[in-house]
């Protein structure tokens, strides 16, 4: 650096340093809580974090006394003789469970003795030896009741999970009685038909200009179906005849 340099920087100094902010020299005041005997900092709305919880909660700040927290992996249920964890409201997880099922009454500690002292331990319906599960039913008859609004009698059918509906149909059951194949076969035209199920791979000869068709079973022009970008010919695989007939069978099912 030259000596006019280091002149012109010295001759400068006191502009620089009455641009600097000046230090405040005053302590900073910290606001604390508002409430009487409390030096928490404050949080919001005039309190401390723990004044302004307890205001959301119940509406009124307190004291200045705030109790210590409670650890919650030591915290147990308030049940007389439960020794179970606290899981919400002071309950452990299952008198919680039977709070809300029973309409606000937790029970005793005992967890068994709530249930079997106003059901018993099976089913309420007569000669019904299930397990009892909710609202003094099993839990076919449960599931009966809240479908139908009546459990019905003891009496329960058995499904057949076995195999098709279908006669001559021996395919693995799927759904609603029906094999897979039978099953979709419901959905997309609403009759199961036979019991044969064509093979999706078929060997078919088509003359060159034709396009087989597997809703009729027949080879046709290429002006009968309709385009779709998808496919490897970028046609339909259905003619247009079959593809309205199929739309028409839809339309009429979903009709009230």
């Amino acid at each position: 650096m030259s000596t006019l340099q280091a002149e012109v920087s010295h001759e400068r100094l006191p502009q620089v340093l009455r641009r600097l902010p000046k230090l405040s020299t005053t302590r900073q005041t910290v606001r604390v809580c508002e409430v009487e005997n409390c030096d928490r900092k404050h949080y919001s709305r005039g309190k401390c974090l723990p004044h302004y919880r307890r205001f959301r909660r119940t509406g009124d700040v307190g004291d200045a006394e705030i109790g210590e927290p409670v650890n919650a992996s030591t915290r147990l249920c308030v049940i007389a003789g439960c020794g179970r964890k606290h899981a919400a409201r002071g309950w452990c997880w299952p008198h919680y469970l039977r709070y809300y099922t029973t309409y606000g009454d937790p029970g005793g500690a005992d967890i068994g003795e709530h249930v079997q002292g106003q059901y018993g331990p099976y089913c309420t319906v007569d000669t019904c030896s299930r397990p009892h599960a909710a609202r003094g039913l099993c839990s076919v008859h449960h599931k009966r009741l809240m479908r139908n609004g009546d459990p019905g009698s003891a009496e329960i059918q058995q499904r057949n999970r076995q195999g098709c509906d279908v006669d001559g149909c021996d395919r693995a059951h799927s759904g609603r009685g029906f094999c897979s194949a039978h099953l979709a076969r419901v959905n997309k035209n609403g009759d199961p038909g036979e019991a044969a199920i064509a093979s999706r791979v078929q060997s078919v000869d088509v003359p060159e200009g034709l396009k087989w068709c597997p809703g009729c079973q027949q080879s046709r022009t290429l002006h009968n179906f309709g385009n779709n970008r998808s496919t490897k010919d970028g046609l339909q695989n259905e003619c247009v005849d079959c593809r309205r007939e199929r739309n028409r069978r839809r339309n009429r099912r979903s009709e009230p």
